[in-house]
């Protein structure tokens, strides 16, 4: 993504794509969530290491995560 097409956008020249949007915001190292929520979220100092490689997962690591965790609160 060039920088002009970045500055376009800022400008209100250009409007992104959802895709586009993605690519900025895992640059950014956040979600689209975080992107269009106005108060920052507040993740736990403990949680942050687990926020942070769940970021570099695919969708379907996601998907199995999600399954495993899950399983466990079942587990209780």
């Amino acid at each position: 993504m060039s920088q002009s097409f970045l500055s376009a956008i800022e400008a209100g020249q250009k409007v992104p794509t959802v895709t586009t949007l993605q690519k900025i915001c895992e640059a950014l190292g956040i979600s689209l969530v975080e992107f269009f929520t106005d108060e920052p979220t507040q993740v736990p100092n403990h949680l942050r290491p687990l926020l942070d490689e769940g970021r570099r997962l695919k969708p379907t690591q996601v998907k199995k995560l999600a399954e495993f965790l899950a399983s466990l609160k079942d587990n209780e």
